[in-house]
């Protein structure tokens, strides 16, 4: 295989593909026939059942990003970036040191980096097209359209998602779902910056380090923030261990994930990095206090919102930071061209932010529909006759991952019982002389009984 990639022109589509059935045949990668198991950060399906294979003729497009290819892609990119960081369980690394070795081996390293810039290109290309930076750009003119952009910004996407779950039939299924998405970045929390703070680039360094600082508590575990958010977990009845709910992450959260990922391992886009920084550090001090809101209305004055508050104060600083201490200097000290890239970085990160928004809105509004079905107009055949947290689920149902739902599929069953998991905490039961639609662009997961016979119509 390595003589091929020494061979091949770049964007062989046929050798990414065998590259990546080699890379997902790994012991940690491939599927289960369950949906988590405990304490073990390093297992990570990554294809599904039905998956024919990249095709990177065509990037994808922004509407794509909801899509089983967009949910495969970015499930490989972030094992790859990943690949940098460290990760051990809580207890008895014995019973793991197989899959701490497979993941960690130079095997996956390489092929992961053959990988690697071929599908950051299929995945990150409708983002980068949809900024187009023009006119004269000085530190001035930037620092205007940052204090507009500050003065206005509401977080009106993050508060839809909020209303969305506040609102909801099951309020408490619908918290959790949008909890775990949370985790695949907030149990990493500075992971990814933390390579902007090795080499040597002057007094710039230190003021991203005194960030990063910041985030891991100062050298005190229990105030680190990724510590806070545990136990935000913890307070739900929810693993804190990375990626236990690897395969309930949506692409479009995995995409916001490796997004920073792809900005910040690649240091030719250090000052893109500068700019999206400004951009979340600013915004997320006003979505964590909507974050608290919304936590405190499902689960009670008394809810666990510690990581939150610390955000609210933090995040203040940070933002001022970024701009005073890193941007400002910067131009000064480099020049206006790189206010371009400044600009692209703040940019595109309000655009990632919106993907991730919009599709776990839809995925949270779709999943309670099944909670509303009691009371809606839909004929009895369509509601289902039970609705369960995945814990309950019976262990003799067939597990076979979860996956995109591509276009309007309907699932008729003919005999038994079909489960339909549309998240951690939503599975839905249908019976024999049933039926249930699944839209385009959401996730998930079947479970038939040992006796269920079904059709599949497609839309």
């Amino acid at each position: 295989m390595l003589n091929d990639v020494a061979e091949v022109a770049p964007g062989d589509g046929a050798l990414l593909n065998r590259c990546v059935r080699t890379y997902a045949d790994a012991p940690v990668f491939k599927e289960m026939d369950r949906p988590w198991v405990e304490d073990n950060p390093f297992l990570r399906p990554l294809l599904t059942c039905d998956f024919p294979g990249f095709d990177t003729t065509n990037p994808l497009s922004s509407d794509q990003l909801a899509s089983n290819a967009s949910l495969i892609a970015n499930r490989i990119l972030l094992s790859i970036y990943e690949r940098d960081f460290v990760f051990l369980p809580r207890h008895e690394l014995d019973q793991k040191w197989e899959n701490f070795n497979s993941y960690y081996s130079d095997e996956l390293r390489l092929l992961g980096e053959i990988i690697r810039p071929q599908l950051e290109r299929y995945v990150f290309s409708s983002v980068n097209e949809e900024v187009n930076i023009s006119g004269t750009w000085t530190i001035e003119v930037f620092e205007a359209y940052f204090n507009d952009y500050r003065e206005g910004f509401k977080a009106e996407g993050n508060q839809e998602v909020m209303t969305a779950i506040t609102s909801a039939c099951n309020p408490t299924a619908a918290a959790l779902t949008y909890l775990i998405q949370l985790a695949g970045d907030f149990l990493v929390e500075s992971s990814a910056m933390a390579r902007n703070t090795v080499g040597n680039y002057g007094p710039l360094q230190s003021e991203m380090f005194k960030v990063v600082i910041d985030e891991c508590g100062y050298g005190v575990h229990p105030v680190k923030h990724s510590t806070l958010f545990e136990r935000v977990l913890q307070s739900r009845g929810l693993d804190p261990v990375p990626h236990t709910y690897w395969q309930f992450y949506l692409p479009t959260s995995l995409y916001l994930n490796n997004y920073y990922n792809y900005i910040c391992r690649n240091h030719r886009h250090l000052f893109r990095y500068f700019g999206a920084i400004l951009q979340v550090e600013t915004a997320f001090r006003v979505a964590c206090k909507q974050m608290a809101d919304m936590m405190k209305t499902v689960f009670g004055k008394h809810a666990e919102t510690d990581y939150f508050a610390e955000h609210i104060h933090i995040d203040t600083h940070h933002s001022r930071m970024a701009l005073e201490n890193l941007i400002i200097p910067a131009v000064k000290t480099y020049g206006n061209s790189i206010l371009s890239d400044i600009l692209r970085g703040f940019e595109e990160a309000q655009i990632i932010g919106s993907i991730f928004s919009n599709g776990l809105k839809k995925q949270i509004e779709w999943a309670d529909s099944f909670f509303a079905s009691g009371e809606s107009d839909s004929p009895s055949e369509e509601r289902p006759f039970r609705v369960i947290p995945f814990s309950e689920l019976d262990k003799h149902r067939r597990w076979e991952g979860t996956r995109m739902s591509d276009m309007d599929t309907v699932y008729s069953v003919r005999s038994g019982e079909f489960d339909l998991v549309a998240g951690y905490s939503v599975v839905a039961s249908f019976g024999a002389g049933q039926r249930v639609r699944v839209p385009a662009g959401v996730l998930f997961a079947y479970c038939p009984s040992a006796d269920c016979a079904y059709e599949v119509y497609q839309c």
